[in-house]
């Protein structure tokens, strides 16, 4: 084999590489798109919700002796809202990781933007910078962004589960028999 077509080859295989690694960045990104997307969309809709059984609550006149059914049906409808939100969230985050698995695999050794400092700055490491290491700090290391959204969806539980208990007619007088 001539020296040029072995040139022309590695650099077509090259080529290849880049295109490839390119295609995975650019999942990645979508997949982290559809990820945030969702979990927005979601929030929208179950801030509506507590919205609805807020104003339930506070326009109902005999709130105090007789609850109120809509709030409790809106928080048993906000938690089952929970179980598609959640699993989506848990579903995207997967694929979002695995995209940047795929990324990581197809990433040139001579520029390790995922592989290098990136993995090493992900996971709370310091990493050189050009005026002083860059690393993250306190709660920033801790608050993922998966943890962010953990915390995000069981307060929304919670403020269902505190809906129902709150606006379920009598439910202390039964409780105390």
């Amino acid at each position: 084999m001539s020296k040029k077509k072995e040139i022309a080859e590695r650099i077509e295989q090259e080529q290849k590489q880049a295109q490839a690694y390119s295609h995975a960045l650019d999942l990645l990104k979508y997949e982290g798109e559809m990820l945030w997307q969702i979990l927005g969309t979601y929030m929208v809709v179950n801030t509506l919700l507590i919205g609805f059984i807020g104003q339930a609550i506070i326009t109902n006149p005999n709130f105090s002796t007789n609850g109120s059914w809509p709030c409790v049906f809106g928080g048993f409808f906000g938690l089952a809202m929970v179980i598609p939100w959640y699993g989506t969230f848990l579903r995207n985050s997967k694929y979002y990781r695995f995209r940047v698995d795929q990324a990581r695999k197809l990433e040139d050794l001579q520029f390790p933007l995922l592989n290098g400092d990136g993995h090493l700055f992900a996971e709370n490491n310091k990493v050189p910078g050009i005026e002083k290491p860059h690393h993250l700090h306190h709660i920033s290391a801790w608050m993922r962004n998966k943890r962010a959204a953990d915390i995000l969806i069981l307060s929304f539980v919670i403020i269902y589960f505190l809906a129902i208990v709150y606006c379920w007619p009598n439910l202390f007088k039964i409780i105390n028999r």
